[in-house]
């Protein structure tokens, strides 16, 4: 049993715990973890596509870029999504990954998050439009993209950010709508995560 145990934390071991990231400008979140195994590349790549093949439809449609050090992918999932009153409606999260690979190493990376929904498609539009890691850089990024807009657009953009009443609530909100989309993307991606890592364990183990 001992014995068992040492070659199970030989073959597969983290060395880096998860983690998900927002970017602090563009309000933008990613999702990395890295993972070494007891496989050379070659073998980690077919591995990490038969996986792929075995998890995602229309395999064929959604890769991207497949290398010998790489492969670029993509992926959907279905959520939920609140508006501005408390309502909630169904949506459909897509992202990009990509799995990278090195001797005895692996990183699998989530990106490109958009949310879209048929229930509220404007509020969909809106997730991640900007940070929303403090009230003075969401008011900045306001402020800035307000110049972009079209006349009357732009007004109710500066009228926002110059009334501290209204740019408290419309942080608060977009704040709770952000993070509510920001759990489901973190627990799908763990589920992808933990999923790789057992297929590839499989693989490493049947290799004994």
């Amino acid at each position: 049993m001992k014995k068992l145990l040492f070659v199970f934390i030989i073959i597969f071991t983290n060395i880096c715990s998860a983690q998900i990231e927002r970017d602090s400008i563009s309000g933008e979140v990613t999702y990395i973890k890295i993972n070494k195994v007891d496989l050379p590349l070659s073998e980690i790549k077919l591995y990490s596509n038969s996986w792929i093949v075995e998890n995602f439809k229309n395999t064929n449609e959604g890769i991207k870029l497949n290398t010998e050090k790489k492969i670029i992918s993509k992926g959907v999932f279905n959520g939920t999504l609140i508006n501005g009153l408390n309502g909630e409606g169904n949506c459909e999260i897509n992202y990009i990954f990509e799995i990278s690979f090195k001797e005895k190493k692996y990183r699998i990376k989530f990106s490109s998050f958009k949310v879209e929904s048929k229930d509220y498609p404007r509020f969909a539009d809106l997730i991640f439009e900007r940070p929303t890691n403090d009230i003075e850089t969401y008011k900045k990024d306001l402020m800035q993209k307000a110049e972009l807009e079209k006349k009357s657009r732009k007004k109710k953009m500066l009228k926002v950010a110059n009334n501290p009443k209204q740019l408290k609530e419309y942080f608060e909100y977009s704040s709770v709508r952000d993070e509510h989309i920001i759990k489901q993307i973190e627990s799908k991606c763990e589920i992808l995560s933990k999923s790789i890592q057992s297929y590839l364990l499989k693989q490493s183990k049947d290799k004994w």
